[in-house]
């Protein structure tokens, strides 16, 4: 009887350990896929008073949303996507925002709000270096790991890039740490908060101008030493 006693202690205990760490695990990649870090290399002095308007999709990894025992599949979004805007007042001085209106996907609704404020200087007329700061909360509803979820992540960070111009195609390799607090309310209206968790990441891109006003961009994120991996898509017009 007590060895009996002390497997289903072991076991439960077991199954709390796994629930926990699954759900950090969950609410640490949702946090680090909607971070706003660079999108599109930002090479060469850029003009005050222009503006660049941004589409991003950013991919979603497969992962194991599964929480304590339970084996059902959880269905990941297959990316998420939002807008972002750049405004340049003077020379190589740039504020930024990023947006998503709350509307539902493939059974997730995701909602984004952001801002950002950065610099860039010109080291040689082909190399530029710039340097952000930034704040970014989200909020996402759905199987984050169960049927109607709620994960809210506030996030902020800093970063630097190193861009390189070789007119049509830009490349740019960069680096920053972050912070993020979050809360995940999960179907039983249980919450799981995280607070003051910090990253680093790197962050490689290149791009191409199909034009002299637009330009397509592909991004590689590996955050904490690449022991996560997403890739962000760009699309952006200056005006």
């Amino acid at each position: 009887m007590k060895k009996v006693i002390l497997s289903l202690l072991v076991a439960m205990f077991f199954s709390a350990t796994v629930a926990v760490a699954s759900q950090e695990q969950t609410q640490t990649s949702y946090a680090y896929m909607t971070d706003f870090r660079v999108g599109s290399p930002m090479v060469g002095a850029i003009a005050g008073g222009n503006i660049e308007i941004e589409a991003e999709a950013i991919h979603v990894p497969n992962a194991s949303n599964s929480i304590g025992v339970r084996h059902e599949p959880v269905e990941d979004m297959p990316f998420i996507g939002r807008l972002r805007t750049r405004v340049f007042p003077s020379d190589n001085y740039f504020i930024g925002a990023g947006v998503m209106a709350p509307v539902e996907f493939e059974g997730y609704e995701y909602g984004f709000v952001a801002a950002e404020l950065g610099a860039m200087a010109n080291l040689t007329p082909n190399i530029t270096l710039g340097a952000r700061t930034y704040y970014a909360y989200s909020d996402i509803e759905g199987d984050v790991t169960a049927a109607n979820d709620e994960l809210a992540i506030q996030q902020a960070g800093i970063d630097a890039n190193l861009g390189v111009s070789l007119f049509p195609i830009h490349a740019s390799l960069g680096g920053g740490s972050g912070m993020f607090e979050s809360v995940l309310t999960a179907e039983s209206g249980t919450e799981y908060e995280l607070n003051d968790q910090t990253y680093n990441y790197i962050t490689g891109a290149v791009s191409y101008n199909v034009s002299d006003r637009t330009r397509l961009s592909y991004s590689q994120n590996f955050t904490n030493g690449g022991k996560f991996q997403h890739w962000t898509f760009n699309a952006t017009q200056s005006f």
